[in-house]
Parts: structure tokens; C-alpha cells; sequence
């Protein structure tokens, strides 16, 4: 890269800043500046003369710092450091194949990070709109200054946004104009500023253009609500265009990029080209937008289409709303997704005391099951109690019966001694037999007791239903605490049905037991008892049946007959 050794001019030191930033690294490493003209620095020595020239320094530094000052006594010394800069890659000699492959490198690398800012930029205008609708902001006149160099398009964007001719696009911009007019609804105020050359002017020009930068905001009614930073959409912008919008911007104070909006001018002439591509490009540039708090927007000139005004609005809209908040966008977003998280886990809590519900709904199904079964047990219990009531008195129905028929029968009746003692058996018998039911029936009561509609199983349903009221409704209460909880819940649950069943079963078995023992030996008893009173009684009548046949036999029939019916009747009573 061939450079003159003397001052540079705007232009040239444009030129190189522009340079630095199109070519690529397998260039930058076989490049070397090469510097002329050595007695025009008039005794000035070279590295005084690049101390001085900032974009030079960036450009050797690009180089890997190799540089040569021709002349006609050095030019062996030149083709050294030729010679070790083509050793240090092997000899080799650069290929197209290599810097095609950097080039695609590097494309990509920048269609990721553009693909990276546009989802950015959609994702934050997305919170914006929905802070926006979860608060009151309407905004029904907007304010706007337009920035920029000399010749960025300033006028023609305001007629642009204004839908009208206002502005004289023939005409340069010396003191702050102001236009207003309607657009979508609202009345928009437009002032439009002088411009600053893209080189460095004189310090006079400089500071006429700050004063009417900051002459701006007394245009508006009140302070305006944004500024409109204007520049072209398909021109460079180097570090000279970096700090030249630094210097001008910052007349306006710190604040000021928090109310800045980015406006590419000329947006026809990006073709099918992406913006983010233009600013990733541009190290300068991606910068300011970043300062600018990634807003920006494309405007067409020539374009009669008034949505891109719209759009512009729906900006510097979202802009005001996030300048309202009193949070910033990173700790809503943050919060946003915390509840979304926090919704979720929620919502498959919910999902799993609903399990836990049905679950506890089946179980508690499956104990009024058991229930009903006891009862139905209990039910059969006291219908087998019944039968052996109804056995007994019928056992004594008979038994009083074949007492009253012995005495209408037998001339030979039994003492008086044997009839009280036969009432005091009867009597005795009765007795056994009211406290052996009064006992069945105190231990069919203790059993419903136990078992019954006020028994623990009933208890425990209505503690379950507790805590699934407590869960449905406290949401104070931490999850992990009710968790817990409920495992308990369960877990006495569990020991209680069984223990309720153990216990159930036991009783019931030694009930049943102790009913088939009982009634076993009062049958028994009883039986004996009708055997000791009908035995006597038939003997008698077997012996009158016998001597009734006998008198019509004659008197040796008395005699046999009533010795037979004696022992017929005898063996009746041992049968019966």
C-alpha cells in the first residue's frame, strides 16, 4: 500500500479508514505500507509523521506494523522485508482460493449476528407492546428532531414522515426549521437541524452547528420526544463518522441516546439486502446502534407507502413506553419468564393434587366398599342371631307343651318337688338365654361403633377432604410443605385401613367363634333339659295308651300293654 509522506487530506484519511475495514486478513498478512516522498517532511522523521496520522496507525498496525520509506539508496532492504514476510507463510504464494474462503467465513459470521440483532430487536418490541398494554399510554402528538451529516437526506425524510412537500430539498440547512402536520391521526412536529461536514470543519463551524443542535429542543412546544439520527443506509461509516456523531450528540447531554432513534435514509438502494447486514459490516456503526439502545428503522424516500411512517411511530412509541418504566426491559423480560416458569411448575402441581384427589377419591371408595360389606356381614350375623332365637322358642314351645300333655295323661304326676324343679330349670335356661342375646347385642353395638358411620374411616375422610380443601385453597402455603403433608396424610391412611382390617377381621372371626360355641352348648342344653322333662311324661302316656288297649283286651292286655307303651314311650323320649 503505497502512501505519500505528507499531510494527508480529509478525503485520503477517509480512503484509508475505509480500507481498514474492507479488506480481509489473508490480505492484511501479505501487506506492507509503503511510504514516498521523504523530503517533503521538510526534517520531520517518519515516526513523528505517523504519530500524528491516527488512521496510519491503524493501518500498520493492520499490517502486522511492516512499513519501508522507499528511496534509491534502501531498496535492497525492501526486498528483505518481502523476503521474511513470504518465509513466515511458507514460501507460499496468495491464493484467490484462500481469500474466498475468509470471505465466506466471514459472511456467515455476519449473517449470524444480523439474524441475532433482528430476533433482539423483535423480542424487545414485543415486551414493549406488552408493557404497553398492560398500562395506559397513548400518545396523541409526537415531537421529533432530525440529525446528521451534510447531505444525509435530513429534508427529504421530513417530508417523508410528514406526507407533504414542506421542506426545499434544493436548499442547505443554516438555521433550525420547524414543520407540522397530521399523520395517521396525530399531530407530528418535525425541526430539522444544520448538518456537520463528514470531515473535520473549521473549530467556528463546529461549534455554530452545536448551538443549533441545542437550539432545537426550544423549537418544540415542549421537549421533543425523540431525535432522529439521519444517515444513509449504503455509505461507509468509519471511526472519523463515529466520533463526529459523538461530538455533536453530546451537546444534548447523557440522556440523549435513551431518546435517539437510528433512521437509515435511502432504504431502495439496500435491494434485497438486509439492514442488520449494513450495521454488522461496520464495527463504528454497530456501535452506535448499540448506544442507541438497538432502535433503528429503514425509510424509502421515494416510497409513497406510509406504513414505513407508521412503523417509524409504532418506534419512537415503544421508545417513550420503555423511557416510562420504571424497570428496565432485561428485568420485565426476566420477571415475564419467571412467571411463565412458576406457571408451569404450578400448573403440573395442579396436575398431581388432582392425581393425589382421585387417588384418595378411590380409596376412600374402597373403604365405604369394606364398609358396606361389614354391614352386610353384620346384617347376616343378626339374621343367623334371629334363626336361633326363633329355634329356641320354638325348642320351648315344645318343651311346654309335652309338659302340659304329660299332665293331662298320667294319673301317676310327677311331685310337686319335680315340677318347681323342672320351673327353676325352665326359668334358669331363660335366664342363660337373655344375657347370651344381651351379650350378642352389646357386641354387635361396639361393633358398629367401631366400625360405623362416626368410626375412623369416616374421620379420616374428612381429614383427606381437609387437605384437599387446604390445597385447593392456601396458596401461601409452600408446595413442598403441603407435599409433605399429604405423604403423611397417605401413610396414616394406609396404617389405619389396615389396622381397621386386621382388627375387623379378628373380631368378627372370634364373634362368629364365639356365636357357634355359645350356641352350640345351649342347643346341647337345651336339648338335654326337653329330654329330661318329655322322657318321664311319655313313659306315663305310653303306659296309659297301654293300659287303654288292655282293658279292651282283657286284664292280662292291661298289663301287657302298659308295660309296652312304658317302654315305647321311654324310647321315644331317648329320640326325641
Amino acid at each position: 500500500m503505497v502512501i505519500p509522506l505528507r499531510p494527508l487530506k480529509k478525503p485520503e484519511r477517509r480512503e484509508v479508514e475505509e480500507r481498514l475495514e474492507l479488506f480481509y486478513e489473508c490480505i492484511w498478512r501479505r501487506s506492507i505500507v509503503l511510504f514516498y516522498g521523504k523530503a517533503r517532511l521538510g526534517g520531520k522523521t517518519v515516526e513523528k509523521f505517523i504519530e500524528e496520522e491516527p488512521c496510519l496507525q491503524q493501518l500498520i498496525q493492520k499490517c502486522g506494523n511492516r512499513y519501508h520509506v522507499l528511496s534509491t539508496e534502501n531498496r535492497k532492504e525492501l526486498l528483505e522485508t518481502i523476503d521474511v514476510m513470504v518465509t513466515a507463510h511458507s514460501c507460499a504464494s496468495f491464493q484467490m482460493m484462500e481469500a474466498s474462503e475468509e470471505i465466506e467465513e466471514k459472511k456467515a459470521v455476519l449473517e449470524e449476528n444480523a439474524k441475532q440483532r433482528l430476533v433482539m430487536v423483535q423480542k424487545k418490541r414485543a415486551t414493549l407492546r406488552e408493557i404497553m398494554n398492560e398500562t395506559t399510554h397513548s400518545f396523541s402528538d409526537t415531537k421529533m428532531v432530525l440529525l446528521g451529516r451534510f447531505c444525509a437526506g435530513k429534508r427529504s425524510t421530513g417530508n417523508t414522515i410528514l406526507g407533504k412537500d414542506e421542506f426545499d430539498t434544493m436548499s442547505t440547512t443554516l438555521e433550525c426549521e420547524m414543520k407540522q402536520g397530521e399523520v395517521n391521526g396525530r399531530k407530528v412536529t418535525v425541526v430539522l437541524t444544520p448538518g456537520w461536514h463528514r470531515d473535520f470543519s473549521g473549530q467556528e463551524d463546529t461549534q455554530n452547528i452545536k448551538y443549533r443542535i441545542k437550539q432545537s429542543e426550544s423549537l418544540c412546544p415542549s421537549k421533543p420526544h425523540t431525535f432522529l439520527l439521519v444517515i444513509h443506509c449504503n455509505s461507509s461509516f468509519t471511526e472519523t463518522d463515529r466520533r463526529r456523531v459523538e461530538e455533536h450528540l453530546s451537546v444534548l447531554g447523557e440522556e440523549a441516546s435513551e431518546r435517539t432513534l437510528v433512521l437509515f435514509t435511502w432504504g431502495d438502494r439496500l435491494g434485497e439486502k438486509a439492514i442488520e447486514l449494513h450495521i454488522e459490516r461496520w464495527n463504528e456503526l454497530r456501535w452506535l446502534v448499540d448506544k442507541c439502545g438497538n432502535r433503528y428503522h429503514v425509510l424509502d424516500n421515494k416510497s409513497t407507502d406510509r406504513s414505513q411512517v407508521g412503523e417509524l411511530l409504532e418506534k419512537v412509541d415503544e421508545m417513550l413506553a420503555e423511557s416510562k418504566c420504571s424497570y428496565s426491559i432485561t428485568m420485565y423480560q426476566e420477571t415475564k419468564q419467571k412467571i411463565r416458569e412458576l406457571k408451569k411448575i404450578n400448573e403440573e402441581k395442579d396436575r398431581e393434587v388432582k392425581q393425589m384427589k382421585e387417588e384418595l377419591e378411590q380409596k376412600c371408595q374402597e373403604i365405604r366398599s369394606l364398609d358396606d360389606n361389614r354391614e352386610r356381614e353384620i346384617s347376616h350375623l343378626k339374621d343367623e342371631l334371629r334363626k336361633i332365637e326363633e329355634a329356641l322358642s320354638e325348642i320351648r314351645d315344645l318343651s311346654l307343651l309335652a309338659s302340659g300333655q304329660g299332665r293331662q295323661g298320667q294319673p301317676d304326676l310327677p311331685s310337686r318337688e319335680e315340677g318347681e324343679k323342672q320351673t327353676e330349670g325352665e326359668q334358669e335356661l331363660q335366664r342363660e338365654e337373655k344375657k347370651l342375646r344381651d351379650r350378642h347385642r352389646t357386641e354387635l353395638e361396639e361393633l358398629e361403633r367401631e366400625f360405623g358411620e362416626d368410626s375412623a374411616t369416616k374421620t379420616l375422610e374428612e381429614a383427606l377432604q381437609k387437605l384437599i380443601n387446604r390445597l385447593k385453597g392456601e396458596t401461601g402455603v409452600p408446595m413442598r410443605e403441603l407435599e409433605e403433608e399429604l405423604k403423611r396424610k397417605l401413610e396414616k391412611k394406609a396404617w389405619v385401613e389396615r389396622e381397621e382390617r386386621r382388627r375387623r377381621e379378628e373380631k368378627e372371626i372370634e364373634l362368629k367363634k364365639r356365636h357357634r360355641r355359645e350356641m352350640e352348648a345351649l342347643s346341647k342344653e337345651a336339648r338335654r333339659d326337653v329330654q329330661g322333662y318329655l322322657k318321664p311324661g311319655l313313659a306315663v302316656l305310653g303306659a296309659v295308651i297301654g293300659g287303654i288297649l288292655g282293658v279292651l283286651w282283657g286284664p292280662v292286655g292291661v298289663a301287657g300293654g302298659t308295660t309296652i307303651g312304658a317302654v315305647l314311650g321311654a324310647q321315644l323320649g331317648e329320640k326325641v
